[in-house]
């Protein structure tokens, strides 16, 4: 069963609009998330036509790239990654920690689960509006829920942090991906930003960057 929920979660994720949606109303209890099951892939997967991505992150060295949503629900965890901040508080265009999440899942290459895979140096593009951000990754770490500086603002500076679960066995583990802000582009003025939004293991369609195919790169 959970096998064909990978399925349902992955192709949901690749093939279904994001940007048609109004929008699930953002809440950010994330003690009130659940673990991933196959119960749960099917009611998100029936929400799909029902939220809005308002990002999308993409790693291209691990070959993560997903639609970001607003507000942290098990919903959200399901079809992408998750801010876990209120947008009034931080968004990647603010001085602060821009902190989303996912869901960690037992298969290759679905939602976080390369997250710990990533190493120091990467980059990590976060696409916000009609700019994208690039960091450079400076922490991959394996943490406690009860060690909170990792969401932490730092003094003057942009930083981005993905995190998930470590496992259904160990609930009270993280893994955490940190960068600093090192660029801005502006997609107008730089189209060619948006090939770091395309992979092997999912292209523009259904997410966030469906609303930049005008200005695609050929």
């Amino acid at each position: 069963n959970k096998q064909i929920a990978y399925r349902v979660t992955d192709y949901t994720i690749k093939h279904s609009s994001k940007i048609t949606g109004e929008g699930l109303k953002p809440t950010y209890d994330l003690e009130e998330i659940k673990p991933f099951s196959s119960e749960g892939a099917v009611i998100a997967a029936a929400q799909a036509s029902k939220v809005r991505a308002k990002g999308q992150v993409s790693i291209p060295s691990v070959g993560i790239n997903l639609p970001i949503y607003e507000g942290a629900n098990d919903v959200h965890l399901y079809l992408g990654a998750a801010e876990t901040r209120p947008r009034d508080e931080m968004t990647p265009e603010k001085v602060g920690n821009y902190t989303i999440a996912s869901h960690m899942m037992p298969q290759d290459g679905f939602l976080f689960n390369r997250l710990p895979k990533v190493e120091t140096g990467s980059k990590v593009y976060i696409a916000f509006n009609d700019k994208v951000y690039e960091y450079d990754v400076k922490h991959v770490e394996r943490i406690t829920t009860d060690d909170d500086t990792w969401l932490m603002d730092q003094a003057g500076k942009k930083t981005v942090t993905l995190y998930t679960c470590v496992s259904l066995a160990l609930p009270n583990e993280r893994y955490i991906v940190q960068g600093d802000l090192v660029k801005e582009y502006t997609v107008n003025d730089n189209t060619e930003i948006l090939k770091q939004f395309e992979n092997e293991q999912n292209t523009l369609t259904g997410t966030y960057m469906e609303a930049y195919e005008n200005l695609r790169p050929e």
